[in-house]
């Protein structure tokens, strides 16, 4: 049974807002439900890669420059135009995830899809403030 879930977008401490978004027809790893054949949650279940989407005024976070599919839009002859970020990140670790969010002051409202097992205590280490 193939069970579609929309995580609720995130925001963190200082306004940052993205979303992140995982499973069966996302960019992520691996690309399957948090459910099993029976529509029961699986335990032991998690993503070591997501999809996000940042409003647009955000979409200068260095950390994600990686991942970000930069194209020229409206450039003219000059390819000095704005670029396209329309599109989503793409297999975005979630170990590099937690250190945006950390950097942003944490979340405070919304969803993020559960994480593989090895990656959870990870997560929640980069979230722990120094």
């Amino acid at each position: 049974m193939s069970k579609h879930i929309w995580y609720e977008h995130i925001v963190c401490m200082d306004g940052f807002t993205l979303s992140v978004q995982a499973g069966e027809g996302f960019y992520c790893e691996p690309k399957e439900s948090p459910y099993d054949e029976e529509g029961r949650w699986r335990k032991d279940f998690g993503y070591k890669s997501v999809e996000i989407m940042m409003k647009s005024k955000y979409w200068d976070e260095p950390l994600f420059d990686k991942y970000i599919s930069k194209g020229c839009h409206n450039c003219g002859s000059d390819k000095q135009g704005y670029m396209e970020l329309n599109d989503p990140l793409e297999y975005v670790p979630v170990e590099l995830l937690a250190k945006v969010i950390k950097k942003h002051g944490g979340v405070i409202q919304g969803a993020i899809p559960p994480f593989h097992k090895e990656w959870k205590e990870e997560f929640y280490k980069n979230l722990k403030r120094q």
